[in-house]
């Protein structure tokens, strides 16, 4: 039997015979080879995987025109694509105004897995190929029975946010969310047992061994693209599995507290080499073991959303935000990192290192009274517009505030933003400035009172100034927030910790009064 078969040779039939299996005929002198599978073994592939969907992706390329069925692949994409490519919306429906996926990406996907669970097979890998490359009527045919499917204008290559929002509220009643990301993380701990499967199924399925038989002569120098790469994000590339490659840059001197508040982190800055020039990019995995600290704080994340302010334990709720508010801040005119890696399936966000030094260090140095009161404005009048727009970050933590000198000029780059969403009332608003005070006492104690006093007046006066609202002002003292704070940090911190934080809160009173007084 031939192995060297020209790939516009092969060509798949359809029999409404009784057929167990399909059945493979070679013309050894023309080439021609012809597939002929039985319907309802094609129908049953097309909508259950019975064959892993290797019947159909031959069936949808390969059969002739008289047997091509518009009906079957539309049954196949509700019934079966659908399904899958739900899984991934989800992923990315907290960011939706800011993706789209290529109308490719449903089937290429499909593809893309059958090229890697069968690579000894030449015939996923041919077809692959020609769907992105080839301009053929049936490929155009395929593409239109997506679009149709998807309610989208022929002349659209894009699934936009508007219909990634139709599709979501769609499917809603048949997949929940909380389904669908239980199903993604439960396939991530059965990988090895599906390797397994893959193994066994190379082994006993005879539709695989018929179709390993087709060969063909062309030497396809061909590298298929990830499916990911069909998906276009507003700024960052998408990948799946990223990781990036080096060795993890170890921070200077510290105070206790400010080192515990560093190795709880869930980012971390990378250092790596390429073509002789060191990068350096941080690298935050929400799900990583140091994320524990959002869960730890459950409890008093519902009792603060009781009181309106809402925060977030959930891994991909933290990288959709972080992704999110990066951009938006940016485009009211506050400096934030490029994101350049997102990864929602494993909940991964990968960006620019930003070379500075966060305000608690900065007010803490060997400053000037201008410069110290400088960047403190500076941050007042920022938080002021963050607030005018309904934006708060839920965690001011002066950690995510990173002071960056250019010539005479100081900028406040907006880190870690997986906390921020947006806030219609002032008790957000209020929180935001209160643990902003907090954070500064906890991390720097006792031994930079004077500096911290000096910058919050500043701060404050500067917001107030900007974004009159008495209620936010009245409230940044507010007892309740004090044993929310306390309640939340002695889950974390030592209990000793408390004393710097009844300091902060004199000082918010303090304050709250000199600018009421005015």
């Amino acid at each position: 039997m031939s192995n060297n078969v020209y790939r516009h040779k092969l060509v798949v039939e359809i029999s409404s015979e009784r057929s167990i299996l399909p059945r493979l005929y070679i013309d050894e002198r023309s080439g021609k080879i012809r597939l002929v599978i039985n319907e309802n073994l094609l129908e049953y592939d097309c909508l259950f995987n019975i064959f892993s969907y290797s019947l159909c992706v031959a069936y949808l390329f390969y059969a002739d025109e008289k047997y091509f069925d518009p009906g079957l692949f539309e049954r196949s994409l509700r019934n079966n694509l659908f399904s899958q490519f739900i899984e991934d919306l989800v992923l990315f429906g907290r960011i939706k105004e800011l993706a789209k996926f290529h109308v490719k990406y449903i089937l290429y996907k499909r593809l893309y897995d059958l090229m890697q669970k069968f690579r000894d097979i030449d015939l996923f890998r041919v077809i692959s190929y020609r769907y992105l490359n080839e301009d053929s009527q049936r490929i155009y045919n395929i593409d239109l029975l997506i679009k149709k499917s998807l309610e989208m204008s022929y002349e659209d290559q894009y699934i936009d946010k508007e219909i990634i929002s139709r599709i979501l509220n769609k499917y809603r009643d048949l997949q929940t969310d909380f389904l669908i990301r239980i199903r993604i993380e439960w396939s991530k701990v059965v990988s090895s047992m599906n390797r397994l499967s893959n193994v066994l199924e190379k082994s006993i399925n005879p539709m695989i061994n018929i179709l390993r038989e087709i060969r063909f002569r062309e030497d396809l120098k061909w590298s298929p693209p990830r499916p990911e790469t069909l998906i276009i994000l507003y700024e960052g590339s998408v990948l799946k599995g990223v990781r990036i490659p080096g060795r993890a840059k170890k921070e200077g001197p510290r105070g206790l507290v400010e080192k515990f508040l560093g190795s709880i982190s869930s980012a971390k800055i990378k250092t790596y080499r390429e073509n002789d020039k060191e990068y350096r990019v941080v690298e935050k995995r929400y799900l990583d073991i140091t994320s524990v600290k959002w869960f730890f704080s459950a409890p008093v994340i519902e009792l603060l959303r009781r009181v309106g302010v809402r925060l977030y334990t959930d891994p991909l709720e933290r990288l959709s935000n972080d992704y999110y508010f990066s951009i938006k801040l940016r485009e009211i005119g506050l400096k934030t990192p490029r994101t350049l890696f997102l990864d929602p399936w494993n909940y991964v966000l990968v960006r620019d290192y930003v070379d500075g030094v966060n305000i608690a260090e900065y007010i803490s140095s060997d400053i000037s009274e201008r410069d110290l009161g400088g960047v403190c404005v500076l941050l007042g009048d920022q938080l002021s517009l963050l607030h005018s727009k309904d934006i708060c970050l839920g965690d001011a933590n002066p950690r995510n505030f990173i002071v960056v000198s250019r010539n005479d000029s100081k900028e406040v780059y907006y880190i870690d933003l997986e906390q921020a969403g947006i806030c219609k009332e002032n008790t957000a608003k209020t929180w935001d400035l209160s643990t902003f005070v907090y954070f500064m006492y906890l991390m720097k104690g006792f031994k930079k009172d004077r500096a911290i006093k000096k910058c919050f007046r500043y701060l404050l006066n500067s917001y107030a100034e900007k974004y009159s609202s008495e209620e936010i002002i009245h409230k940044i003292d507010d007892p309740l927030f004090f044993s929310i704070f306390v309640s939340g940090t002695s889950l974390i911190f030592s209990p000793i910790a408390s004393a710097s934080i009844y300091k902060a809160y004199s000082l918010l009173s303090e304050v709250k009064k000199e600018i009421l007084e005015k």
